[in-house]
């Protein structure tokens, strides 16, 4: 499918519509997770009584008749992330959305302080691992990246960027030798980022990996690295409790 942005004008290095701007929760899930509950506890959490638009996202599998789920063409297993999230983005293109707002089953949002919060000044914003827009820093070979589990702002600007790759061939991850969605975006939008042509910005209050204690100020994610670990949905409750 061809996908052809709206009419926009660009403002300040930030592409702007003219009317009203469109952010979407876009919440990457799977089969598995919509089985085992994980979808249900976001339902009950940190989503509940929200007015907002927001979506999980499946890729191929069993049909859903949940209205907020939405099954993508892309495989739907852990190393297909990237391109689940290529199809997210084209998804909302195709919706007109200005923002992506994208995360995990297993991350925590303090919805209220997120949407209240400056991302609409960026088109890339999260909790970067290191100098942003500076090549060969991670591995000696990679642009720094937004950390996926914590979740992330795109704009529609930097989701056209994503899209126009055309390709997750930049995903494979030197460490860990599988495709990592995070650091692939890092990848497709660093130049950009470089160049000035795109804007972003690091943010610790989209919080990188697990808390003991439950707070959050942005976002929390239940897993990190080197924390692996079967989530619990009891975790996402307490910090509902903690935060709400």
């Amino acid at each position: 499918m061809k996908f052809i942005p709206s009419i926009t004008k660009v403002i300040g290095g930030l592409q702007k519509r003219n009317k009203m701007d469109k952010v979407l929760i876009a919440i990457a899930s799977c089969e598995r997770d919509s089985y085992n509950g994980f979808n249900d506890a976001v339902r009950n959490t940190w989503l509940k009584d929200k007015n907002v638009d927001y979506k999980f996202f499946r890729g191929h599998g069993t049909p859903t008749d949940k209205q907020d789920e939405v099954l993508l063409d892309c495989k739907d297993d852990y190393l297909s992330l990237p391109e689940k999230t290529m199809e997210i983005l084209k998804w909302a293109m195709k919706n007109e959305y200005d923002y992506i707002f994208k995360c995990d089953t297993d991350t925590y949002v303090s919805l209220d302080r997120l949407l209240a919060s400056d991302f609409k000044n960026y088109d890339y914003i999260g909790h970067f691992n290191g100098q942003i827009g500076k090549p060969n820093l991670i591995y000696n070979s990679l642009y720094t990246w937004a950390s996926g589990g914590s979740g992330y702002f795109v704009s529609r600007k930097a989701a056209w960027k994503i899209i126009a790759e055309g390709s997750t061939s930049k995903a494979m991850c030197p460490n860990l030798k599988i495709p990592c969605e995070d650091l692939w975006i890092g990848q497709v939008l660093g130049p950009f980022i470089q160049s000035e042509e795109l804007s972003a910005t690091s943010d610790t209050r989209y919080g990188w990996g697990y808390n003991e204690d439950f707070s959050t100020e942005y976002t929390s994610h239940y897993c990190s690295e080197g924390k692996k670990r079967k989530f619990d949905v009891s975790w996402m409750h307490k910090h509902h409790e903690k935060n709400s």
